[in-house]
């Protein structure tokens, strides 16, 4: 009998010794991110080879990646124990979007960009809860994430390709839209020594005239005086938006008794498009038949810098020269005028 219970021992001892089943559990993980390794034997504890680069729960098995290296996780029963090599991959190099904007309705938008990229890495921006445009291969240098229009809170999403490793960018810019200015009405054309008035259905904005030795402008009523021939771009801006319509004035030189009375503004926009907006080396002009035939691209000071015909519909406009910038796109024709904005950016 004793013998029998000997080699009973002997046996139980030898399965327990030997008998241990594989660690399960991802071999590849991220930094900071938390996995749980099982193993189907029972009565063991884990333990980690570096705990700088990974922790794990002696009973529970739940893993914490510190730092970026390899670890060996070891589950020991008795004598005998079981290994597995895991890879603890960094997140992707941490930059910044940049800082709030805010803009109008109906305007171009405001660029996000991002500080730095890496190559290998994905960019996906984020509006709120969503993600909002194409994703975005990293290059080394900054990112422009494009022109947004549309208000709310803005993250990026970083992704290494390779790892799948990844992590909200610092930055949470907030785009905050403002309300658009209706256009300015009244007539466009009056004769030097003369005034007209200017009128806006939004009340509280100022006038303000971007060349007064040729037109200048009561800041309160509206009324635009001629000083000398020429053309002036009258403006009606609100300082606590930033927003504003424009028009422009012409002053005739005296003699000038056929003044033609024109419109500033013509309420249907379906007259006139232009695409796309922003524009960088060139920009197409559509409009209905006769509603204009002349256009001009001027700077916000009233600088011309491109003026000419509208010989057909569409019409492709080269603007390669021209900095990049905010301007004003006047087009002519016989009920009066119409101002939109172009924005010029590479």
């Amino acid at each position: 009998m004793k013998q029998i219970i000997l080699t009973f021992s002997a046996l139980l001892f030898a399965f327990w010794a030997h008998a241990i089943s594989p660690v399960s559990g991802p071999s590849v993980v991220c930094v900071s991110s938390t996995e749980t390794y099982t193993d189907s034997s029972i009565g063991g504890n884990w333990s980690s080879s570096n705990i700088s680069v990974a922790t794990i729960g002696s009973a529970s098995g739940l893993l914490t990646a510190i730092s970026s290296g390899t670890v060996t996780v070891t589950y020991t029963v008795g004598v005998n124990s079981a290994t597995e090599t895991i890879t603890v991959n960094p997140y992707p190099t941490s930059f910044t979007l940049n800082a709030s904007a805010t803009i109008c309705a109906g305007d171009s938008g405001t660029h996000l960009i991002l500080s730095g990229s890496s190559s290998g890495v994905s960019y996906q921006l984020y509006q709120g809860m969503g993600s909002t445009g194409p994703v975005i291969y990293g290059t080394g240098t900054t990112l422009d994430l494009g022109l947004q229009t549309i208000a709310g809170t803005y993250t990026v999403r970083a992704t290494d390709t390779t790892t799948g490793c990844s992590q909200t960018m610092t930055g949470h810019p907030v785009i905050t839209v403002n309300s658009a200015v209706t256009p300015i009405y009244g007539p466009s054309e009056l004769c030097q020594g003369t005034t007209l008035t200017l009128s806006n259905i939004t009340a509280g904005g100022t006038w303000a005239s971007g060349s007064p030795v040729i037109a200048s402008v009561d800041p309160a009523s509206g009324v635009v005086s001629g000083v000398s021939a020429g053309s002036s771009i009258i403006y009606y801006s609100f300082t606590s938006t930033g927003c504003y319509a424009a028009a422009l004035v012409t002053v005739d030189a005296l003699p000038c008794s056929n003044v033609s009375v024109k419109e500033t503004s013509l309420p249907d926009n379906s007259l006139v498009k232009i695409y796309p907006v922003p524009a960088s080396g060139s920009f197409t002009i559509t409009s209905a038949p006769g509603a204009y035939n002349q256009y001009s691209i001027t700077g916000i000071e009233g600088k011309i810098f491109i003026q000419e015909n509208i010989t057909a519909s569409p019409l492709k406009v080269d603007i390669s020269n021209l900095p990049d910038g905010l301007y004003l796109l006047i087009f002519y024709g016989p009920d009066g005028t119409k101002v939109l904005k172009l924005q010029k950016k590479q």
